[in-house]
C-alpha cells in the first residue's frame, strides 16, 4: 500500500532577501491532490544461460506478469477506490562471442513491463509503462593489460512512461520515446597506483507519440543529448603512508530542455570533483568534494506561466568509513 500525503499548491507573497519580512499574511493554502495506492504485483519466470563450443554464450529469458492497481481519490464527494488489472509476457535473449585477444562483441534484445502508480487526469490508474531495447558492442580486455574498453549501441523505446506536466505539477503519461545512442567506457589500472577511468554517453531522444501533436520529434524534458566524466585515482603502494590516496575529475553534462515545445533551454556544464582516502586492513576512510570550483549553474528549468529555475548544488564536502568483511 502506498498513501500520498495530502499536497498543496500556492504562490508564496514575495520575499526580499536583504530585508526579510516573515510576518506576512498566507491565506489558506488550496488542496492539489489527496490520493491513495494499492498495487500488487506476481512474477512468474524462466531463464537459461547456454556455453557453445567454448567459445558462443546464450541466454534466453521469459516472464509472466500480473499487476493490480487500486487508487482513491480522497477528495471526491464519495470516494471509492477505481481498480484497474495487467498483465504482460516480456521476454530477452542476448548472445557474447569470445574471440581471441580478449575481444567479445554481443548482441541482445529485452522487453520490459512496469507498473505505474498514479491517476491519470481521468481519474483512473495509469496504464503501465512498457518498453523494448536493441543492443549491440563489443567488450575488449587485452591479455597481460590490467583494463578494459567496452562500446555499445543501443536502440530504446520507452511507451506510456511519466513525466511531470510543468503546468499543473501533475504526473502525465507520454505516448512513446525513441532513445538511440552509443556508450563509451574504459578502465585502466596503471604502474604505480595510478586507476584512470572514463565514460561518454551520446543520446538521440525523441517523443515519437504524443496526444500533443506539436510533441512529435521534440526532444523530453530534462534529458541531456551529451554526458561525460573522467576520473583518476593514484595511491601510494609502498612505506608508512601505503594507502593513502587522491582522486580528481570532471564531469560534462549537457544542455536540456525545461519544455516539450524544446524553447527553454538550460546550457551545459562542466563540473569538477576531488577526493582523498586512506584504506587501512579492511578500513577505508574518505572526502569527497563535489563541484570543487563552487560553480554556479542551473541544473534544471521548466516553463510554467513563469520559467522556474532548479540551480544546481554549489562545492559541498561528505565523508565516510566503509568495512570489508
Amino acid at each position: 500500500d502506498v498513501d500520498l500525503a495530502t499536497t498543496y499548491l500556492y504562490a508564496a507573497p514575495t520575499l526580499d532577501l536583504l530585508a526579510p519580512d516573515y510576518d506576512q499574511p498566507i491565506p489558506d493554502v488550496p488542496t492539489l491532490g489527496d490520493n491513495s495506492f494499492r498495487q500488487s504485483q506476481t512474477g512468474a519466470y524462466l531463464q537459461g544461460q547456454f556455453d557453445v563450443a567454448d567459445r558462443l554464450i546464450l541466454s534466453l529469458n521469459g516472464r509472466y506478469d500480473w499487476a493490480t492497481n487500486e487508487a482513491t481519490n480522497n477528495l471526491a464527494e464519495a470516494p471509492a477506490p477505481v481498480e484497474q488489472d495487467d498483465e504482460a509476457f516480456t521476454w530477452r535473449a542476448g548472445a557474447i562471442v569470445k574471440l581471441p585477444y580478449g575481444v567479445a562483441p554481443y548482441a541482445s534484445y529485452a522487453e520490459s513491463f512496469l507498473p505505474q502508480i498514479g491517476l491519470g487526469p481521468e481519474g483512473a490508474p495509469f496504464s503501465p509503462e512498457t518498453g523494448r531495447q536493441y543492443e549491440v558492442g563489443v567488450k575488449v580486455q587485452p591479455p597481460a593489460w590490467n583494463g578494459f574498453f567496452t562500446v555499445a549501441l543501443f536502440d530504446l523505446a520507452r511507451r506510456d512512461f511519466l513525466q511531470y506536466d510543468p503546468v499543473s505539477f501533475a504526473q502525465i503519461q507520454t505516448g512513446e520515446v525513441s532513445s538511440r545512442g552509443v556508450e563509451v567506457e574504459a578502465v585502466a589500472s596503471l604502474l604505480g597506483g595510478l586507476d584512470l577511468t572514463g565514460s561518454m554517453t551520446l543520446l538521440d531522444v525523441e517523443i515519437t507519440e504524443s496526444a500533443i501533436e506539436a510533441e512529435h520529434g521534440n526532444r523530453p524534458t530534462q534529458i541531456p543529448e551529451t554526458t561525460a566524466s573522467l576520473w583518476a585515482n593514484y595511491a601510494l603502494q609502498r612505506g608508512p603512508l601505503a594507502g593513502l590516496g587522491v582522486g580528481g575529475g570532471v564531469r560534462y553534462l549537457g544542455s536540456t530542455f525545461g519544455d516539450a515545445a524544446n524553447t527553454l533551454e538550460t546550457p551545459s556544464v562542466t563540473l569538477a570533483d576531488v577526493a582523498a582516502f586512506y584504506s587501512f586492513g579492511r578500513f577505508r576512510f574518505q572526502l569527497n568534494v563535489q563541484n570543487v570550483l563552487d560553480e554556479e549553474y542551473v541544473a534544471a528549468a521548466y516553463d510554467r506561466s513563469t520559467t522556474l529555475v532548479t540551480l544546481g548544488a554549489r562545492r559541498h564536502a561528505s565523508a565516510g568509513l566503509s568495512v570489508r568483511f
